[in-house]
This record gives C-alpha cells, sequence and structure tokens, in this order.
C-alpha cells in the first residue's frame, strides 16, 4: 500500500435504506489512518455528502484526485468517471454494508459459491457445523470456513 493511500474506516453506521431514493441516506463516523474526522452523511436525495470535518473532505478530495477515472457500464456504454471524495466514501460505506450483510448471513445459515453465484441455505436453528461439513464434502466452496476477507471479497464480487 503506498503511504500516502489514506485508510478510509467509516463506524457506527445508520443506513436507512427505506429513506434512499437516488442515493444512499446514512450517516457514519469518519476515521481517517485511524483517526476520527467527525461525521458523514446524506440524506438520500441524490446530493453530495455532508462532512463535518471539512479538512477531512479536503484531504480525501486531493487524495481522489491522484486516483485513476472509474468506470461503470450501462450495456454497451462505458461510462468514465473522475475520483471524488464521495465516491471513496460510497466505496467504503458499500464494503461496510456488505460486510454487516455476510455476517448475518453466516450466523445461521450456510453461504456457498456455486457457478460463480453466490446462495445460502434457509435458517439453520441447530447444528451448523453439520451442514458446513456437507457442503464442504460436496465440493462447494463454503464461505462460512474462509477467512473473512477472503469471503467478503468473494460475496462482493459474486452476489447478484
Amino acid at each position: 500500500m503506498n503511504t500516502n493511500t489514506p485508510r478510509i474506516e467509516l463506524k457506527n453506521i445508520k443506513h436507512l435504506a427505506g429513506l434512499s431514493e437516488e442515493t444512499l441516506c446514512f450517516q457514519a463516523s469518519l476515521y481517517i489512518d485511524g483517526r476520527k474526522c467527525g461525521v458523514v452523511s446524506n440524506r438520500g436525495h441524490g446530493a453530495c455528502h455532508d462532512y463535518t470535518d471539512h479538512d477531512a473532505l479536503e484531504r480525501l478530495s486531493q487524495y481522489a484526485a491522484t486516483l485513476p477515472a472509474t468506470s461503470v457500464t450501462y450495456g454497451d456504454e462505458t461510462l468514465w468517471f473522475k475520483q471524488t471524495a464521495d465516491g471513496l466514501i460510497d466505496e467504503a460505506l458499500n464494503n461496510a454494508l456488505h460486510a454487516q450483510d455476510l455476517r448475518k448471513l453466516m450466523r445461521n445459515r450456510v453461504v456457498f459459491l456455486q457457478d460463480g453465484k453466490i446462495y445460502q441455505t434457509t435458517v439453520i436453528r441447530s447444528g451448523l457445523g453439520r451442514y458446513i461439513e456437507k457442503y464442504k464434502s460436496e465440493g462447494k466452496p463454503v464461505l462460512n470456513l474462509m477467512p473473512f476477507p477472503e469471503a467478503l471479497d468473494i460475496y462482493r464480487k459474486n452476489a447478484a
């Protein structure tokens, strides 16, 4: 990792999916390199994020300006965008929400990969380990058995 690359973390996330319209509606504590830098939020109506620490916004904006453009593909069309502080926050927020989802799933379900797609069992009230072993013996990669960062990476790439 480049020493100039800030480590961006969001904690105490309050995500209000029902209020998310054009953008995610959320509020979270923003940490850069382990130091709390205020709060970042969005009301979910399509506007930019709100930052309580404007120095943190400036630092993220300066870092984003050093990054290559990112692309989004819609059908046959690819659109290119400059990186922004809000884009960095969106990425951190999406990562945190995916991690929360996966942890919740793995508490009482077997989560596994098959044919490039993520599958999950129904809720298992007891004997989760027995079911995990069953899917493992069938040769299916079981996310419950993987180190969490590896399982999360697979989950993010393959969950549709």
